[in-house]
């Protein structure tokens, strides 16, 4: 919410010296939201069930923990096919808790994170990329909510 209050200020501040008309600011202002609900759904600190003001210890904690409920080796529905819609999901949980991990437990990935809401850079720039092809917020593939 800050960030998109942050954005929309400095957005009006420079589209009043171009002459932007009223409409091209309310459809900007309603990607901006998409944008950062989508980035909300895949929130490495919920995603974790951490506070943003965790130690690394309760995020090691909080990962281990739920990398053993959600691990793909751990699941019968993976024991009994790797090709099973579940297993796919059980897959793509576990992903987004190691991606979320990875990111939370690197004090510089962390930084850039809690500044952007992107992992690094290349993702920042592929969202951007994608957002000038006219392409969706990305987000969870699967549909759904993974937890």
């Amino acid at each position: 919410p800050r960030l998109a209050k942050a954005s929309f200020s400095m957005l009006l501040a420079r589209r009043r010296g171009h002459g932007c008309s009223a409409a091209a600011l309310l459809i900007w202002a309603t990607v901006l939201v998409l944008e950062v609900a989508c980035q909300q759904k895949n929130d490495h600190y919920k995603i974790l069930g951490v506070k943003k003001d965790s130690k690394d210890r309760e995020i090691k904690k909080a990962y281990h923990k739920l990398a053993l409920k959600h691990h793909p080796d751990k699941s019968n529905d993976c024991k009994k096919s790797q090709e099973s819609p579940q297993c796919k999901r059980a897959n793509r949980v576990f992903m987004k808790i190691s991606l979320a991990y990875e990111t939370l437990s690197n004090p510089e990935k962390k930084r850039y994170y809690d500044q952007t809401g992107f992992d690094d850079p290349s993702h920042a720039q592929q969202h951007s990329n994608q957002q000038r092809r006219g392409g969706g917020g990305g987000g969870n593939q699967g549909g759904g909510n993974p937890f």
